[in-house]
């Protein structure tokens, strides 16, 4: 049957003036390809790929022009017009792609792009929300210690992100690996730290301990040149007045500040920390 919203292979049934008439194999539920759309040397009983969808009167009709996604996808799409309506997104299509204000569940800015599902709802018009989570998918092929890429797509009060993998699988970055500034719709790229029993994934946007170990005992050296020399902050600060100095953990600062002591690059004072050379 003919499948409202996706690429599908149609045979040419007939070919008329207004157009080539497709058909399934299966069935005689017929589509229309406008005439001026019709390849050169198309012929009865060749078959073409088009994506079928409804237009603005109402009709089912055929384009060889494939959107960004199709029904059922999970997309990176860019808001071109926010209104108190929904939201109008390019999807790269020749119709306008729209997804109402009651499928969309946090706000939006004209310009930037989140994650979006599309479907076909009851008249047959290609919709997008922003709902995304119960369409998402576990058992990826992602392993510990693997690098992925995601989108978020939700915050949630406990200051945990939950980020979609690939577009495609489950992903949380925990409230104890959340140390950047994370908004609606941002690309993040980390570290899959823990594989569940369920198949969903813990990620981290921090790198490896050794690694990131380095990255942010020059964090503090360079905040500290930046201060001439001074870092109020010891080990007994507080992890929040750390993050909002550093973005990072408690935790993490005093594994750095441990390393810059060692190697005699600072010192401690009463209630600050000091470059024993600014060089």
């Amino acid at each position: 049957m003919l499948k409202i919203g996706y690429v599908q292979n149609l045979k040419i049934k007939e070919i008329t003036m207004k157009g080539a008439v497709l058909v399934c194999d299966k069935n005689e539920e017929t589509v229309t390809l406008a005439a001026d759309l019709i390849p050169r040397n198309a012929k009865v009983g060749n078959k073409l790929e088009v994506f079928v969808f409804t237009d603005h009167f109402g009709n089912l009709v055929a384009s060889l022009k494939k959107p960004l996604a199709e029904a059922g996808d999970i997309a990176y799409l860019k808001v071109e017009e926010f209104t108190h309506k929904g939201a109008f997104l390019n999807w790269g299509f020749i119709v306008e792609l729209f997804s109402p204000r009651e499928n969309i569940f946090y706000h939006l800015e004209e310009g930037k792009s989140y994650l979006f599902r599309l479907f076909a709802n009851k008249e047959g018009k290609i919709r997008a929300t922003t709902d995304i989570y119960d369409y998402l998918k576990i058992g990826s092929k992602y392993q510990k210690d693997d690098l992925v890429n995601g989108v978020v797509y939700k915050i949630l009060e406990n200051e945990s992100v939950l980020v979609a993998i690939d577009n495609i699988y489950f992903g949380l970055i925990p409230k104890t690996e959340n140390y950047t500034d994370l908004n609606y719709g941002d690309k993040i790229s980390g570290r899959v730290i823990r594989v569940r029993e369920d198949g969903k994934l813990d990620v981290s946007t921090r790198k490896k301990a050794g690694i990131q170990l380095m990255d942010d005992s020059e964090i503090i050296l360079k905040k500290m040149k930046a201060n001439d020399g001074i870092l109020n902050l010891t080990d007994r600060s507080d992890p929040d007045k750390i993050k909002k100095e550093l973005n990072i953990s408690k935790k993490a600062f005093k594994r750095a500040v441990g390393r810059l002591l060692k190697d005699e690059l600072i010192k401690k004072n009463e209630d600050s920390l000091a470059l024993i050379s600014t060089t």
